[in-house]
């Protein structure tokens, strides 16, 4: 079972307990956890209790700490913040065949990344924090600066590798910043979702993901990283319709997880039947999902 189908059977299932049946329900789950999460359990339990808001004092100071991010991703982007490269004289570029052999982490020695890295990681931590607040608009800006970020490099890097940017991934590669950068990928589809009107989420989340190819997108680990998606029954039909309008060699992999998470075969249907020329397996897809009621 698919969560979007599991989370709704929750939700129904649970209107229909009264508090007692709710308290005993909770009271099962917490006797069957592990040690080890039981104090995420009563945090969860808290937050319940007490749903964070930004109060003023904190807003200010929340927009603040967005001006003073946004105005330093702005600056290293424009190359005010850079990083010098000088070729490694420690490393060893050959093989044991004599052939050149891809440069890798150690082939460089890189200075003046302390001001990026810094930035960066600071801008991380804020977009998880703006997802915690609830304050989308600022993260999603945030956000979509780190997944545009290029910063400018001089020295060998530029003679050897033939351009003078380098991105996010290659400083992970580098192992010049620490981020978790699939959960920054996540969580920036994350508030993308709520920043953009139900009609424009499509287009909007499809850009990031296509920027990040190399990494496996999964819808269910986007609903794992904060709140409900509201609306979720229409964006993912939109979605399903959106990626059908792409080549296939680039959204079939997101077609298929779109699909699993779709509990409407009448929409897919319609979909299989206006998009069969560019995706005909959408119409395999329907009959293996609701070959029963096809048949019926």
């Amino acid at each position: 079972m698919n969560l979007a189908s599991f989370l709704k059977q929750v939700d129904a299932m649970s209107e229909k307990m009264n508090t007692k049946q709710l308290k005993d329900f909770i009271h099962l789950q917490a006797r069957f956890l592990n040690e080890t999460d039981r104090e995420d359990f009563l945090e969860q339990m808290e937050q319940i209790q007490n749903p964070m808001t930004v109060v003023d004092d904190d807003q200010e100071s929340f927009k603040a700490q967005y001006m003073e991010l946004k105005n330093m991703l702005t600056r290293i982007n424009n190359g005010d913040y850079c990083l010098d490269s000088v070729l490694n004289d420690d490393y060893d570029y050959y093989d044991d065949d004599d052939d050149w052999d891809d440069y890798d982490d150690e082939g460089y020695v890189f200075t003046g990344i302390d001001p990026i890295r810094n930035t960066i990681e600071a801008a991380c931590y804020f977009v998880h924090g703006a997802i915690d607040w609830q304050e989308y608009d600022y993260g999603y800006d945030i956000a979509k600066c780190l997944n545009e970020l290029e910063i400018t490099v001089t020295g060998d890097y530029l003679e050897y590798e033939h351009t003078n940017l380098i991105n996010l991934e290659s400083l992970i590669r580098y192992d010049l910043i620490d981020i978790d950068y699939k959960q920054l990928i996540r969580e920036t589809v994350y508030v993308a979702y709520f920043k953009n009107p139900l009609q424009d989420r499509p287009a909007a989340i499809y850009e990031i993901v296509n920027h990040n190819q190399r990494f496996n997108f999964y819808l269910e680990d986007i609903m794992e990283c904060g709140e409900e998606l509201p609306e979720f029954s229409q964006f993912i039909v939109l979605w399903i319709d959106y990626l059908s309008q792409q080549p296939a060699d680039l959204v079939s992999d997101l077609l298929d997880d779109a699909i699993d998470l779709l509990d409407d075969p009448e929409s897919l249907l319609l979909v299989a039947r206006k998009y069969y020329g560019e995706h005909p397996g959408l119409y395999l897809k329907y009959l293996q999902l609701y070959h029963d009621t096809v048949e019926a």
